[in-house]
Parts: structure tokens; C-alpha cells; sequence
């Protein structure tokens, strides 16, 4: 490819499930725009390099932790450059289980947000913040109240939040934990 007029730069980590349909969807859509693909891994264990050789032009690898999509920022050709973000299996299998088990009166959540439009897509509930272009001013909030143990009740109270899925132990009494990474706000009256 010349010069792509699009770059999709995806950064991954273990996401073999949900991988494959995000490239087929990718590569089967009718663009009237040339595109590439460049993936960037932070040391995938599972499948995930392997489904995606026969789809991308390039696959970088980063460091697990890191905003690995600079990397693919980097040496993007496109004019526009679009990200998709991966969730892996574990991520995968709580926002299916909050469908499947938390009421409709949970429906606002709290977590990363560079995963808030797959968890939106996979439960129907809204979030706090979800990154589309750029971090906001909120998705530095979410970022900061998870990072510090999701201690600040006041803020998930007027916020409306009423569900926090953190992969950082929640260290709050007006949490209940219904299953690792998964809380409810106590009391939502």
C-alpha cells in the first residue's frame, strides 16, 4: 500500500475471542477508502497474533500497562487514523455477566475508558466516560477514582454511577463485590 487514507490502529492483549470478528468486520466493510490495519501488542499469550496476521499490514508490539497506540500512531500512513479498541476474555466474560445478572436499576458504570464502548455494546448499560478520540476530561476522573481504589462514594453518588468493574481492588465499604472486577453501590436510594 502507498499511502493508506486511513490507518485502524488496534492495540491488543490476549484477544483472541473477540479479534477475528473485529478484523472481518473491518476488512468486509464497503470504504470507498484505501485503509491498513496496525496492530499493537502488549504480549498476547493466547491466539491473538495468529488471527491477526492474515488480516493487518503491520503488527508492532508494545508493552502491557502502556498506551501501546502511540506505537501504531507512530508509523501510521493514513491521513485519518481510527482506533478499535480489544477487551479480553476476562473482560469479555463480566460485561456478559453483568447483562445476564445485573438488574436494570444498575445502569450506569465506572470503568476503564478505553473499554466503555465494548462494555456498552456487550450489556445495553450506560457509562461514565468512554474515550472516542481523545482522553476528556472525565476519562481522566474514571482513570484516577479506579487507580485510587474507587474510594470516593460522594462521587459515584453524584455521578449516578451504580456499577464499577475495576481490575484494581475497590477498597470502599458502599461497595459490594458480586464477583472479582464487579461492584454494586450499596443503598441506591
Amino acid at each position: 500500500m502507498s499511502q493508506a487514507a486511513v490507518s485502524v490502529v488496534i492495540p491488543t492483549l490476549n484477544s483472541a475471542r473477540t479479534l477475528g470478528s473485529c478484523l472481518t468486520s473491518i476488512t468486509e466493510s464497503s470504504s470507498k477508502y484505501e485503509y491498513e490495519i496496525i496492530v499493537v501488542d502488549a504480549g498476547s499469550v493466547d491466539e491473538t497474533l495468529e488471527i491477526a496476521r492474515p488480516y493487518v499490514d503491520r503488527i508492532l508490539y508494545g508493552e502491557p500497562g502502556r498506551i501501546n497506540r502511540n506505537i501504531g500512531i507512530e508509523i501510521a500512513k493514513g491521513d485519518i487514523i481510527c482506533f478499535t479498541d480489544m477487551i479480553d476474555d476476562r473482560d469479555y466474560e463480566a460485561f456478559v455477566w453483568i447483562k445476564e445478572n445485573i438488574g436494570e436499576e444498575y445502569n450506569k458504570a465506572i470503568l476503564d475508558p478505553w473499554k466503555a464502548t465494548a462494555f456498552t455494546a456487550i450489556t445495553g448499560k450506560k457509562v461514565y466516560s468512554r474515550i472516542q478520540r481523545y482522553p476528556k476530561d472525565t476519562d481522566k476522573k474514571a482513570t484516577e477514582f479506579l487507580r485510587e481504589g474507587c474510594k470516593d462514594t460522594e462521587f459515584l453518588r453524584e455521578s449516578d454511577i451504580t456499577i464499577v468493574y475495576s481490575l484494581v481492588d475497590c477498597n470502599n465499604p458502599d461497595l459490594i463485590e458480586l464477583r472479582p472486577h464487579i461492584y454494586v453501590v450499596k443503598n441506591l436510594e
